[in-house]
């Protein structure tokens, strides 16, 4: 199915919840410019500081466009590959954003970043889902 089948008022939902995660993506791309190597490769910095912070919020609502996704049948084909590749270990870090882990190191922070690329991937299944919105609203 594609996205332009979906009511007017589902389309806006999905792009106000894609919009919240573009809002996110752009304080992420920010604070990844102004933070220093030694935050970046440190994930107990990392995940301390802005950057991780909004990192994880990021995927976690991108996460929660993609489910809707897959809920109502909706496939964007360019990117079906990097969604497959993603969807799983994306679910598992959104759980861990909105429900506190109980260990400290719950290793679904991780398992998106266990994805060769996956920072690309992520950039491009973004990107494009921002592009369909941008057609479908035309």
């Amino acid at each position: 199915m594609e996205l332009k089948i979906l009511r007017k008022e589902e389309i806006g939902i999905l792009h106000r919840q894609w919009m919240w995660a573009d809002y996110i993506k752009q304080l992420y791309e920010s604070s990844l410019k102004s933070t220093s190597n030694e935050v970046l490769i440190s994930p107990l910095r990392f995940y301390a500081y802005p950057v991780g912070c909004y990192m994880s919020l990021w995927y976690a609502l991108l996460f929660s466009v993609l489910e809707q996704f897959r809920t109502k049948k909706i496939k964007i084909k360019i990117v079906e590959p990097e969604i497959g590749e993603l969807y799983d270990s994306l679910e598992k870090l959104r759980h861990a954003v909105f429900h506190a882990p109980y260990k400290y190191w719950d290793m679904r922070w991780f398992n998106p970043l266990k994805v060769k690329g996956a920072g690309n991937k992520i950039r491009k299944i973004h990107n494009t889902i921002g592009e369909v919105f941008l057609d479908v609203m035309k």
